[in-house]
């Protein structure tokens, strides 16, 4: 998975798999038959361990803000602790692959459809909770919990991306103003 994330599907050789793996080319390749198949495979447990972080960051206390912020934070952190910033496997797949490639662009529409799920439902419970600001007082209805999630989704998009060239001090603001939606 790192190597892919590193180097991007069409870039990474069998010989960079094999190396990263301790195992042969040809053993690589009896096992996992494809490099499709194994890069298939990556994707899944990149997914698998985007789902546990985003779960443990949005059911920490606090309001639906803060968690949100911290949560948004974290990525940002962890990005920009990277060696090399690669930014988010998901959206650099999207970016080589989905346009050739329809099977594997609805897979990824699936994963990116399960982030912004986890930011919607993060945002119901906020709203009864009652921490969700909505106009004129009442609390926002699911569509607009969706609608918020949607963008925050995005937002978190785009500063994986821009976390490949931009400062800590530079995220935390495009944090922070996008987050005045939930205000």
């Amino acid at each position: 998975m790192e190597t892919f994330w590193t180097h991007g599907y069409a870039a990474t050789t069998p010989a960079q798999l094999a190396e990263a793996t301790g195992v042969g080319t040809s053993s690589l390749y009896n096992a996992f038959h494809s490099k499709r198949e194994l890069f298939d495979l990556c994707l899944d447990l990149y997914q698998t361990q985007v789902d546990a972080m985003a779960h443990s960051l949005l059911e920490q206390p606090g309001t639906t803000l803060e968690c949100i912020r911290a949560a948004f934070r974290a990525v940002v952190d962890d990005d920009l602790a990277q060696g090399q910033r690669r930014g988010c496997l998901i959206g650099n797949t999207i970016v080589e692959l989905a346009g050739a490639d329809p099977d594997l662009a609805a897979r990824l529409k699936k994963m990116q459809d399960a982030s912004i799920q986890w930011i919607a439902d993060r945002i119901r419970r906020g709203q009864v909770e009652g921490d969700v600001a909505s106009d004129k007082g009442r609390v926002a209805s699911d569509k607009d919990s969706e609608v918020i999630a949607e963008h925050l989704a995005t937002t978190l998009a785009g500063l994986r991306v821009m976390g490949v060239l931009h400062d800590r001090a530079t995220l935390y603001r495009v944090i922070d103003s996008a987050l005045t939606i939930l205000a």
